[in-house]
């Protein structure tokens, strides 16, 4: 049986007006809550760590993100006037057959892939009462990059086979092996165990994996849509012919600063709150807690 109605740690500081620091902390307190609640928790998450993690998202896009500039650029693509869905990242990319191009969209999903995998550290991080600072999130970005490099081939095979039934199967297997990169992150696992990991705790609570990698899905899209719009409709006015339309595209897609970071905040939330679900981690993290400070209390009676 879980202990969800224990009182949790804090509750009588805050009662006697002393809050501690940690409690400002999103994570400080984990229990299981509902798919919209941890898509919520997402947005906290990405709220409470903005500049590290936008820094972390512009350290890894950026450079991807020059690269379309040129591309879309040297061969600009063409607006689909009709769809009215605006400009996105592949835009600049997509209908070329050239390796370069390819080049650019394997080098985005590694960067998210990475961005995951930081993500999730961050967040363990945080759930235990530490702060990683971007120096050292930078640092597992460069010493791990080679797992989320890896995790990336696992999950396109996942991804292959379920597109088969189309974009619902994509959607479908995507619920599955959302969660690889912060799992890896989350618990330094390398690319096959985190790939597992994310398969064991999805698989077994796959209703409610699937409402939040789908409803991450669509916040990601509607963020670029709106953000696209304007530039979109600047573009349409252009002479298709101009150079400036492949700038307008390229710079459109500099979004992904903000909806990358947050799909992986959300990741990172649903992968704590299926670890809750499944392992009890949030009651873990509490024992660990009441351990620490009562070993404090403990040393601060003898030292007197």
């Amino acid at each position: 049986m879980r202990g969800d109605a224990v009182e949790p740690t804090g509750t009588a500081q805050r009662r006697a007006g002393r809050v501690p620091t940690w409690e400002r902390n999103p994570l400080a307190e984990l229990r299981p809550m509902g798919a919209g609640a941890v898509l919520d928790g997402g947005f906290e998450l990405f709220r409470y760590r903005f500049a590290r993690l936008v820094g972390l998202a512009a350290c890894l896009f950026v450079p991807v993100w020059l690269l379309s500039v040129v591309l879309a650029i040297v061969a600009p693509p063409e607006l689909d006037e009709a769809s009215g869905v605006g400009v996105s990242w592949l835009n600049a990319t997509s209908g070329s057959s050239s390796p370069l191009a390819w080049l650019v969209v394997a080098l985005q999903v590694v960067a998210l892939s990475v961005l995951g995998l930081c993500t999730g550290h961050l967040a363990m991080a945080l759930a235990r009462g530490e702060d990683p600072g971007l120096r050292e999130v930078g640092s597992v970005a460069l010493r791990r990059s080679w797992v989320a490099v890896l995790i990336v081939p696992l999950n396109a095979a996942v991804h292959a086979v379920s597109s088969c039934l189309g974009g619902v199967g994509w959607v479908l297997g995507d619920a599955l092996v959302f969660l690889s990169s912060v799992a890896a992150g989350a618990e330094s696992l390398g690319p096959w165990k985190g790939f597992v990991r994310s398969w064991t705790l999805t698989r077994s609570q796959y209703g409610r994996s699937l409402a939040i990698s789908f409803g991450s899905l669509c916040i990601a899209q509607v963020i670029r849509w709106s953000l696209s719009w304007g530039p979109t409709a600047l573009v349409m006015s252009l002479d298709p012919a101009s150079p400036l339309v492949g700038l307008f595209t390229a710079l459109t897609s500099a979004v992904v600063l903000l909806t990358e970071p947050l799909t992986a905040c959300i990741a990172a939330r649903a992968y704590l709150d299926l670890r809750c679900r499944r392992d009890g981690l949030d009651l873990v993290l509490r024992q660990q807690r009441l351990a620490d400070e009562h070993r404090q209390h403990h040393d601060q009676v003898v030292s007197r």
